[in-house]
């Protein structure tokens, strides 16, 4: 977060593909929203955003807290993800 994805999770690549021309890619994927099911430890509703959904599920499990909070999937934010191919 606060890096090439704004405040959503995601990467970035970039490289070369060579073969009788020579391109240039660039891909970034980040991820906004997620589709979940259960609740947070406190019983909360989640947050439907993947970083906050990961954090909860990352902070629940080193405290020892039991959720019922399952990540199903994420998806990608389309308005900051890209793939360039040059």
């Amino acid at each position: 977060p606060g890096g090439t994805c704004g405040t959503n999770a995601g990467f970035q690549l970039s490289g070369t593909v060579k073969k009788t021309l020579s391109n240039t890619f660039s891909l970034r994927l980040c991820l906004g929203t997620s589709t979940t099911t259960g609740l947070t430890s406190t019983n909360g509703a989640p947050s439907n955003t993947f970083l906050g959904d990961l954090t909860s599920e990352i902070l629940d499990f080193y405290l020892g807290h039991t959720d019922t909070l399952s990540i199903a999937s994420a998806n990608f934010d389309p308005t900051t993800s890209h793939l360039n191919i040059a």
